[in-house]
């Protein structure tokens, strides 16, 4: 085999060498990205979106208990029930959270704090009830946030996926032209070898 032939193998070969690399590097990217998506699906909005649920619920039995106290009687349970909403938050609190999650939090927060502040004093049923409709406005601010949110993890999840799809394409492409430019060489090289006998 001629010294040109053989470089021409090399070069090839480091070719090949470094299309399998780059392609490999880029599939571990978008792989990882498919993985950060679906987890994040689960543990950032899932979870919440679960949590919010049942702050929802809790807020309810509140209006209940409400609705349910007399003049005389103060509403009943609110402290148990105000026990299980701090909780709930703070596990909320603990789930990663986008900007407008931070600041819509922030105002469940103040507007749950508030509420408890008027169950503490003698408020009116009309002041509890307006209040729980703000902490309620916030939790279904916060329940259309984890939707859109989960919406933009699965479309970057579907571009990676889309981007794997296209790099494996783009690869076997490759392959094939790789395989053909092999193919002529070694053609080639075996005309020179006949030409070279007939003389």
């Amino acid at each position: 085999m001629a010294t040109a032939t053989k470089v021409k193998w090399i070069v090839g070969l480091v070719l090949l060498f470094l299309l399998f690399l780059a392609t490999n590097l880029n599939d571990r990217k978008n792989y990882r990205t498919i993985s950060n998506s679906v987890e994040t699906i689960y543990a950032d909005r899932l979870i919440a979106k679960g949590i919010i649920f049942n702050l929802a619920q809790l807020v309810q039995e509140k209006e209940i208990a409400y609705l349910a106290a007399t003049v005389e009687q103060a509403p009943i349970g609110l402290e148990s029930i105000n026990q299980r909403m701090d909780t709930l938050v703070g596990q909320f609190g603990e789930t990663s959270l986008t900007r407008e999650e931070k600041e819509v939090f922030t105002r469940l927060q103040e507007h749950m704090s508030r509420l408890v502040t008027l169950e503490n004093t003698e408020s009116s049923v009309t002041q509890l009830r307006l209040q729980a409709a703000n902490v309620r406005k916030s939790l279904y601010k916060l329940s259309d946030i984890q939707m859109e949110e989960g919406r933009n993890e699965m479309f970057a999840s579907k571009r990676a996926s889309a981007t794997i799809d296209l790099f494996t394409y783009i690869e076997l492409a490759l392959l094939i032209l790789i395989a053909i430019a092999i193919l002529a060489i070694f053609a080639q090289e075996a005309k020179k070898d006949k030409a070279e006998e007939l003389e």
